[in-house]
């Protein structure tokens, strides 16, 4: 998650809060303990979640928002969602509207064949064909890594936070997440450069991570990935002591298994680890995490004619699900168009629905229902009862203090597509009330 303007690292495990405040996601402060206790008598919390701006402090935690979407996927037989094709089912997905940052490393042998900032537009994660997943992927500049600083003496005791999963094996070359695994690693890869080293880890704040996964070209899941959680932190103690040097480079290499995928990424030595105590930046609005561009006045004219039909089209969804909803119960579409389980006819029933297609055939169909004498088709007025032509003429009626309120009836906020809001709801109308006297009939 991007925070500050720069790629957030996941908050360490080992900051509490005290339970109430929120800590550093409310501005307030949290103990780091690793070098100091909570206060006595204080009921600490762990933080577990979110990212922060970086390693230096004072610092600030923010999280990624998400959201619940609940579908359901109809059955045509019962006309409403059943076991049988799927049921409802709910989405968690993260909000619109976010920026995520990542870096790549280059080896210099491996000169990149893309210069210069591209941005691509790219489909992510579940549902892509759907709705869902739609981002943009933009490259940055490429740079040349920071060297790594000179340092006068080797390092006895550090600090181990990791930026990303860490997946180990232990002795017996099964998944791992334990600290002696750890050990071992380290000790391994740094042992090539100082004879007989020791490694004791200490205070160790950690969490194991199960991550799974799914190849979508083969329909089949990847293998499960067990280690240690992100944002695990932890004591490191050196015997004799290490090249600053080498931790800088194994930083870069990473630690562990799959790290050309992102995982063992760490960093020793983070000036936020080595606090007692974290202050919380106050936010501003420069902070927020919101993309660029929200403002159609940011937009080119077919950027904006695209935003205009998205528009209109949620628009329009969300008119037809208020529609089904209030055509759900029949009692209550019955008594507000004066429909009986009779009357009208299932054949007036079909014209009204065929008469949908355009508010002026409606209104030239109707004519001959409830329109003036001259018009009037007795045999085609008879079939509807008094009520039920009352209640229609109010819906299509053009002076405003006789039309009935159709955005009322949707319970939607009103706007200018009052004709689009009466079609949809008298054509679900139709539709569930044939459905209604089908069963019956049957």
């Amino acid at each position: 998650l991007e925070v500050n303007g720069e790629r957030g690292l996941p908050v360490p495990l080992s900051l509490f809060y005290e339970k109430g405040t929120g800590g550093l996601t409310n501005e307030n402060i949290a103990w780091n303990r690793l070098q100091q206790e909570p206060s006595e008598g204080v009921q600490a919390v762990q933080h577990r979640q979110g990212y922060l701006p970086g390693p230096e402090p004072p610092s600030r935690l923010e999280k990624v928002e998400v959201g619940v979407h609940t579908h359901g996927t109809i059955d045509d037989d019962a006309q409403r969602p059943t076991e049988r094709v799927g049921g409802v089912y709910t989405y968690q997905a993260i909000q619109p509207g976010q920026r995520f940052r990542s870096r790549v490393l280059i080896r210099d042998d491996a000169p990149p064949h893309i210069n210069g900032r591209v941005a691509v537009e790219v489909r992510l994660g579940t549902s892509k064909k759907d709705d869902y997943g739609s981002a943009t992927l933009t490259l940055g500049e490429f740079a040349d890594a920071e060297p790594a600083a000179g340092a006068s003496s080797p390092v006895t005791e550090t600090t181990l936070w990791l930026l990303s999963d860490l997946l180990l094996r232990s002795s017996e070359n099964q998944p791992s997440a334990a600290i002696a695994d750890l050990k071992r690693v380290l000790e391994s890869k740094l042992g090539s450069q100082v004879t007989e080293l020791q490694v004791t880890i200490e205070q160790p704040f950690v969490r194991m991570r199960r991550t799974e996964g799914w190849v979508g070209r083969w329909g089949l899941p990847r293998p499960s990935l067990i280690g240690l959680a992100a944002g695990s932190a932890m004591k490191v103690k050196f015997s004799p002591g290490v090249d600053p040097a080498a931790l800088k480079e194994l930083e870069a290499s990473g630690l562990g298994e799959r790290t050309a995928e992102g995982f063992g990424e760490i960093l020793f030595g983070a000036p936020l680890l080595s606090e007692p105590t974290i202050e919380a930046t106050p936010m501003t609005d420069n902070d927020e995490n919101t993309v660029s561009g929200g403002n159609t006045g940011d937009l080119n004219k077919d950027e904006q004619d695209f935003v205009g039909e998205v528009q209109a089209e949620h628009r329009r969804r969300g008119l037809a699900s208020a529609a089904a909803l209030a055509t759900s119960t029949p009692q209550v579409y019955r008594k507000a168009l004066g429909w009986t389980k009779t009357k009208p006819p299932n054949s007036q029933l079909g014209a009204l629905r065929a008469a949908l297609r355009s508010e002026q055939v409606l209104r030239e169909w109707w004519k001959a229902i409830d329109g003036k004498k001259e018009d009037v088709v007795d045999n085609r007025r008879n079939k509807w009862p008094g009520k039920a032509r009352q209640a229609i003429t109010a819906l299509l009626s053009e002076d405003t203090d006789e039309q009935t309120d159709i955005f009322e009836i949707l319970a939607v906020p009103p706007g200018e597509d009052r004709w689009q809001a009466l079609r949809l709801y008298l054509d679900a109308a139709v539709r569930r009330e044939l459905r209604e006297r089908g069963k019956s009939d049957g």
